[in-house]
């Protein structure tokens, strides 16, 4: 599946090793984290090569706490766009646990929900359908101004260019720069 990287495509050279399959040495593997912690329940790790998990938005992304610094990526399931957990998951990632890698969202994922996956976290994104990188790029810098204070919007070359309206909310609201 192609891998959407700073609205750019990029190789994907990570695999995903299902429970029961051999761990391949020296490759960039995502492993589920019931493998994660029954590898390091048995002591043992993948080596040579980058460590990803993936985790089922069903699951608490605080147990991820211990492992965090040994991760290079996290993989958030969306298995339909109406369910929302894993950008619940980005954002505790993120704010709380200051996880610094890729995560990245597969799945049942929206070009039209983009700008709000970056916002919660996400830096890379697995597209299933056939979307172009045009309409991706067209979508994802469209939006150049945010309603929630607090919440900047990544400046692009795109964006600065064609902005109409400031990409940062203010983040004081007083009665000068609250129009009603």
């Amino acid at each position: 599946m192609p891998i959407i990287r700073e609205n750019k495509f990029e190789e994907n050279p990570w695999i995903l090793v299902a429970d029961d399959e051999f761990i391949p040495q020296g490759r960039d593997v995502i492993i589920s984290f019931q493998r994660l912690k029954q590898l390091v329940k048995e002591g043992d790790r993948p080596r040579s090569g980058r460590l990803g998990v993936a985790l089922d938005n069903s699951e608490n992304v605080q147990d991820l706490k211990q492992w965090l610094d040994g991760i290079d990526l996290i993989q958030l399931s969306f298995p339909a766009f109406t369910d929302g957990r894993a950008y619940s998951q980005a954002r505790i990632l993120r704010i709380q646990l200051n996880f610094d890698g890729d995560i990245r969202a597969t799945g049942d994922v929206l070009v039209d929900q983009a700008h709000l996956m970056e916002r919660c976290g996400f830096s890379s994104f697995e597209i299933s359908d056939a979307v172009s990188l045009e309409l991706w790029e067209q979508v994802t810098t469209s939006l150049d101004y945010s309603y929630q204070c607090g919440y900047e919007l990544k400046t692009t070359e795109i964006r600065s260019r064609h902005s109409s309206i400031p990409a940062q909310f203010p983040t004081e609201v007083n009665n000068e720069n609250l129009h009603i």
